[in-house]
């Protein structure tokens, strides 16, 4: 501007402040005087900006004016922070005025608002209004009452459509303030508004969101000075508060409806519903309780003096629990529930429940809660407890007699004093048992009129009789009588067995020197037995202490801490899984329980398991079976959970069920057909030392050889067999397993791709059996084919000769132990074999055109390739 003639300084400063300059400057050079000043100028691009200014006149020795000199800086910082300040401090005077106006009519309400947004912005007019749910129309719902004199329309549209409207809709439509300082400048089509309405210059307006959704469109319009951000800024928070208002108002309208909607409701429900208030100063009571009352309890339900009414009728022996649990519940500010005994005007005797959780209002506590009948539910627990109780005490009778090394009059006795506890009343229950002239009873017992008595058979033939005397007057109930038959039951059971141990006992003691190698055997089985429940205690030993995936969990079930092991298990780094919400790792079918369980710690007061299991999912959504310990961190709302991955202890348990099943069936051969083999070699040695006759000893050596032999297949057969399961299962190759075959007499044609499959190491003793079951019943068979299909996700691996086959009704009885020519043990092996690893075998063939043998292995437990 220096030395240029065609601007000068007074085109510089803002129009509105020209005139009024120009005066100040007369009067300070009129006197001689300094000038100090604000005011604004607008920039070479049109931006205005405020200057403060102190300066005075040169004068020359005439005192005429011949310059001006002063001093000039750029305040608008300054300027803009004070507006800043001003608008703020006006727009908390009119959110304060919003809610000391909230009860009056909305219309008083929207134009105060108005108002208020007219001052904060220094705009002459303004609007407001309402958005449909789609957002497709705007509801002018106030206009300022500046706005109002200046329209001239005779009629004012009430509701617009958004894509008609102009610079009104324009902040739907970009979902953000629009300012516009040069009306004019802007395009007929953006403009928007009809003939009459006032003339704008400057426009602005905002959009009021509540959360996603647009609800109130605020406009200003005509400030002096050019609209900007913190305009905007101050606008919105303004109607930000507005809205928090209205919708607070709208809520409580909406509560109003919703509770005399819930008396409907209340009404219908099968119980008394109530409102109970406990005050500081002690006072309680209660403000509502439903109609049902009088029917339920058959007492008045009106509120005044109810819980007075109620208390009387509560049966004596519950009244001091059921006041002190309502104590209780008020002073703790807990849930209340309680159970007890209530006895109607009419003499009539119920159960009720009663539920109630609180609420803090000001300085009274309320519980909102209900009053049940549960007679019906009471009535069916207790005819369950006493269900339980017989089998317990059935349970109890059992474990007793299949305690080991307990003499038999012990076990006697203590079934006697096992039997009271079963029944109904076992105060006043005393039993006896008569065995034989043996009697065993419990301390109490003596005859009395009210008993019963049912007999013991073995094989029968009675035996002795079980007696149950009731004490005192009483009746024995029919479930109990079907409870004393079943206990006789066991007893002669029981006596059955000690007699045959007894005489199995006696024989055992003539055995020959040959069942001292069978004792041999036995004692290696023992031992074999004990060396793998000793591996399995070391194994839990060492998987108990393994390591725990640990992590941390915030109230809204996010991690925000995790250790190295719980990396492992997931397979997410550290820094992936702190954010995350611990329910990503847990099946579908345990997430909701968890939940419940996480929101019981945090917000019932319920105290859910802290122990449990789940099925943990990790990042290649494979599954583990897991432990889990759950327990809160003190004074806060974090808690701590150790995972434990039991994967390989549940399959370990699957594994020693079979192996059980193993011993049980050992244990069996043992008892049961080496002992008849013994008796057989026992009965030849009698006879052979009875007879002279050389012929007829040399038939006994023969026999006794043949029995002998049989022994020895079956201590091989159990040598065998007890390898079952001993051994992890693994992932075994196909091909290898048939490869091993020694098929030189028979040709084996293996046409499967390559494949694994999860099994017993022992399953290469399956394919054996197998080919060695062709050999000794297919004389006529010329090959043997292997295939491979796939079923629905599992794996079928089908054996085929071209032999005569099997008849259909020995399909399934070569699979039985002793089924056959032989051993009778080849395909019984087979079987037990493959069911440790869940593979099943059946024969599918067609008789008179060859044997099939399919092998079906589940879906997971094969793969493709090596």
């Amino acid at each position: 501007m220096i030395d240029n003639r065609k601007i000068s300084y007074n085109d510089v400063i803002h129009p509105d402040y020209r005139d009024c300059l120009h005066e100040q400057w007369s009067q300070t050079l009129a006197n001689h005087g300094i000038l100090v000043l604000e005011y604004p100028i607008l920039t070479k691009g049109g931006q205005i900006k405020w200057v403060w200014e102190k300066g005075s006149g040169v004068y020359s020795e005439s005192g005429e004016v011949v310059a001006l000199e002063g001093f000039i800086t750029d305040i608008t910082e300054r300027r803009t922070a004070e507006q800043i300040i001003r608008e703020s401090e006006s727009r908390l005077r009119y959110l304060l005025g919003f809610y000391e106006r909230a009860h009056l009519p909305e219309k008083e309400l929207l134009a105060y608002a108005l108002e208020g947004a007219c001052v904060i912005t220094g705009s002459q007019l303004g609007y407001l209004a309402f958005l449909n749910d789609d957002e497709s129309e705007l509801s002018m719902y106030a206009w300022s009452e500046t706005a109002m004199k200046e329209c001239s329309m005779q009629e004012k549209p009430i509701v617009y459509a958004v894509e008609k409207t102009g610079l009104w809709g324009e902040a739907v439509r970009q979902r953000c303030p629009v300012i516009t300082n040069d009306y004019a400048a802007v395009g007929t089509e953006k403009k928007g508004y009809p003939e009459g309405h006032p003339q704008l210059i400057r426009h602005m307006n905002v959009p009021i969101l509540d959360g996603d959704q647009i609800v109130i469109v605020a406009g200003v319009a005509n400030n002096p000075l050019d609209y900007t951000d913190n305009d905007t800024r101050q606008l919105t928070l303004l109607m930000q508060g507005l809205w928090q208002v209205l919708k607070r108002r709208r809520i409580e309208e909406e509560f109003q409806s919703q509770q005399e909607q819930l008396t409907e409701i209340t009404e219908m429900i099968p119980g008394v519903v109530f409102q109970f208030y406990s005050q500081s100063d002690g006072e309680k009571g209660l403000y509502y309780i439903s109609s049902r009352a009088d029917e339920v309890f058959g007492i008045s339900s009106s509120p005044e003096g109810f819980l007075s009414r109620f208390t009387e009728q509560v049966d004596p022996r519950d009244r001091d629990s059921f006041l002190e649990s309502i104590e209780d519940a008020t002073k703790a500010g807990l849930p209340w529930n309680y159970e007890g005994r209530f006895i109607r005007p009419s003499g009539e005797e119920i159960w009720f429940q009663g539920m109630s959780r609180p609420i803090q209002r000001g300085n009274e506590l309320l519980f909102n809660g209900i009053l049940l009948d549960i007679t019906d539910r009471k009535d069916a627990e207790n005819a369950l407890n006493e269900r339980i109780k017989e089998l317990s005490c059935l349970y109890r009778i059992s474990d007793a007699i299949e305690g080991s090394g307990r003499p038999y009059a012990e076990v006697m006795q203590a079934i006697a004093e096992i039997i009271p506890g079963g029944f109904q009343h076992p105060e006043i229950t005393a039993a006896s048992i008569r065995i034989d002239e043996e009697e065993y009873s419990t301390s109490d017992y003596q005859l009395k009129p009210w008993s019963k008595q049912t007999e013991i058979f073995v094989h029968k033939e009675p035996v002795g009789s079980i007696t149950i005397c009731l004490m005192e007057d009483n009746q024995i109930l029919d479930e109990e009588e079907i409870l004393i038959s079943t206990i006789a039951d066991q007893i002669g059971q029981y006596i059955e067995r000690i007699r045959t141990v007894a005489r199995l006992h006696q024989a055992n003691e003539q055995l020959t020197a040959s069942e001292e190698e069978i004792r041999n055997r036995l004692d290696e089985i023992v031992t074999a037995q004990k060396q793998l429940a000793l591996s399995e205690e070391r194994y839990q030993a060492i998987f108990e202490h393994t390591n725990a995936a640990s992590l941390i969990i915030e109230k809204d079930t996010v991690i925000s801490l995790c250790n190295s092991a719980f990396e492992k298990l997931c397979g997410y780094s550290k820094d992936e899984v702190i954010g995350r919400s611990w329910t990503e790792f847990v099946s579908d079918t345990d997430r909701e329980q968890m939940i419940a369980y996480h929101r019981q710690r945090r917000e019932t007061g319920e105290d859910p398991p802290q122990r449990y299991e789940f099925t943990f999912i990790d990042r290649g959504d494979a599954s583990h079976s897991t432990l889990v310990t759950v327990g809160m961190i003190p004074g806060t709302s974090q808690s701590v959970a150790s995972i434990y991955d039991i994967t390989d202890r549940k399959e370990a348990e699957v594994a020693l069920s079979q192996a059980h099943k193993k011993l049980r069936i050992l244990s069996s051969i043992t008892s049961h057909d080496v002992a008849n083999k013994i008796m057989t070699i026992r009965g030849l040695l009698e006879i052979a030392l009875d007879r002279e006759d050389k012929q007829y000893t040399g038939i006994c050596h023969d026999e006794i050889r043949k029995a002998t032999d049989a022994i020895e297949r079956q201590i091989v057969f159990m040598r065998e067999y007890e390898q079952i399961g001993i051994q992890e299962s693994s992932w075994m190759e196909l091909a290898p397993l048939i490869s091993r075959i020694d098929d030189r007499q028979l040709p084996v044609q293996n046409t499967c791709p390559e494949i694994s499959f999860y099994a017993d190491p022992m399953v290469e003793k399956v394919f054996q059996n197998l080919y060695v079951n062709t050999i000794l019943h297919a004389q006529t068979a010329t090959r043997i084919v292997i295939s491979c299909e796939e079923r629905e996700g599992d794996l079928a691996i089908i054996w085929e000769d071209d032999g005569p086959g099997i008849p259909d009704d020995q399909k399934e009885e070569i699979f039985v132990r002793g089924f056959g020519k032989n051993t009778g043990f080849g395909l019984f092996l087979a079987r037990e074999i493959l069911a440790i690893t869940r593979i099943t075998i059946q024969e599918t063939g067609t008789y008179g055109k060859g044997a099939r043998f399919e092998i079906i292995v589940p879906e997971g437990a094969w793969q493709k390739g090596r």
